[in-house]
């Protein structure tokens, strides 16, 4: 990468360094969306903007181009930062009859 752009390697590593930065920030905008509409309407819209931008990505042809689409890349997929847990939790449900956790589907 760093010789198709003509940068330094270090620079190179900025465009991992763009998309976890804005990961960190995917939760804080997907939660509460989620809480209004639903977390699977989240995930939805996470991978379709994890798969464009993955794309643009692959065919961007600056690196400038590239820090921006990895920037957005990091936000999309980090819906299940936020929202993973309470998947998780939707599967199961604690009974008082047995006072265990039971899969609930």
């Amino acid at each position: 990468m760093s010789a198709e752009f003509g940068i330094r390697p270090v620079i190179g590593t900025y465009q991992t360094a763009a998309a976890i930065g804005s990961g960190a920030l995917g939760p804080l905008i997907f939660t509460p969306f989620a809480n209004v509409y639903g977390r699977r309407s989240c995930y939805l819209i996470a991978v379709f903007i994890g798969f464009i931008t993955a794309v643009a990505s692959a065919l961007s042809h600056s690196y400038a181009g590239l820090i921006v689409v990895r920037a957005i890349n990091g936000f999309g997929p980090s819906a299940s930062y936020g929202l993973g847990a309470g998947t998780v939790v939707d599967f199961f449900i604690c009974t008082k009859e047995e006072g265990l956790w039971d899969y609930s589907h």
